[in-house]
């Protein structure tokens, strides 16, 4: 089976969009969208630049549909250095993919948390993430501890 891509030169084949999943801008203005091929399994799903794109319509629903979710977002928040993202994020049940990173603020652990299917990363508290995200936080001090087992005595042998 061939892998779709949009960018594919004419007469080489034409592969229908079937929905637009993700947005994202790079560092140099130019917009991509993950889309999920009309007939292919999602491990074909590709990042494709908007320029090789023709599906206006998708492109316009996909944008209305964000619009729309930022507006429900900022509703009944009150101004902007008020409101509590980080809470939106897990009331509404947003996955957790990994852990980016991790600070100390004023004697408080955050995390760094990026979620599945969006371009959203957040500071959760070390204590909320503790709880909702257990295994994400094992898995991110497990692959930054360093182990020093060359010293005599470090292991013991039972």
């Amino acid at each position: 089976m061939a892998t779709p891509n949009a960018s594919k030169n004419p007469g080489e084949g034409n592969y229908l969009v079937e929905k637009i999943l993700k947005k994202r801008v790079l560092r140099d203005g130019k917009v991509e969208y993950f889309l999920k091929w009309q007939g292919f399994a999602e491990a074909y799903n590709t990042w494709e630049p908007e320029e090789h794109l023709n599906c206006p319509d998708l492109i316009l629903q996909f944008n209305q549909r964000c619009e729309k979710a930022v507006e429900a977002d900022n509703e009944d928040e009150g101004p902007p250095q008020t409101r509590n993202r980080q809470a939106n994020c897990l009331e509404k049940g947003f996955e957790a993919e990994k852990i980016i990173g991790a600070t100390k603020t004023n004697g408080e652990i955050y995390f760094l948390i990026k979620y599945k299917d969006c371009d959203i990363a957040e500071l959760v508290p070390g204590k909320t993430a503790n709880l909702k995200f257990s295994t994400l936080v094992i898995d991110y001090y497990e692959k930054r501890m360093s182990w020093n087992f060359e010293k005599a005595g470090a292991v013991s042998k039972t």
